[in-house]
């Protein structure tokens, strides 16, 4: 008669190779959701500031759009506080004119390009608000672009 007491060596062995691969995997998809966590909290942010940035913007009167805010580079507060690299540059160009060649509605474009550990997010790899060679590549449109984006038509009337 055999005596079963217990587990063998080799059934110790496939329970803790098993086990492995199980933790593993978790740690991995833990790791995974909070990086997924973390470019949410990003996407907020920059969502929320871009909408504040317009809404600063259509505060000031069309006169003073272009002249104001024209290629002005900024930060984020949230963001420079938790350490993310970043740039967010604001663009300014005439869609139509009057017939006096004066502008009468002006395309603004607002973009914040960021750095995620090893990831760029937007076009601006550099973060020095200037299109170099090599970094229009989302739309390839001779611009800046970013997921984190936002762009209207402004009329002068």
């Amino acid at each position: 008669m055999k005596n079963s007491k217990g587990f063998t060596l080799i059934e110790i062995l496939i329970s803790t190779l098993i086990m492995a691969v199980v933790l593993a995997g978790t740690f991995q998809t833990a790791s995974y959701l909070l990086q997924v966590n973390e470019l949410n909290d990003y996407q907020v942010i920059c969502m929320n500031f871009l909408e504040g940035k317009m809404n600063e913007i259509r505060g000031v009167g069309f006169d003073n759009v272009l002249p104001q805010y024209s290629n002005v580079t900024f930060l984020v507060p949230e963001l420079t506080a938790k350490g993310v690299q970043h740039l967010g540059l604001v663009t300014i160009s005439t869609l139509e004119t009057f017939s006096s060649g004066l502008p009468s509605m002006l395309g603004v474009k607002i973009i914040i390009c960021l750095k995620q550990k090893n990831r760029i997010l937007g076009e601006d790899a550099n973060f020095n608000g200037l299109l170099d060679t090599g970094e229009d590549t989302l739309n390839v449109n001779g611009g800046l672009d970013s997921p984190y984006q936002i762009e209207v038509a402004v009329n002068a009337v």
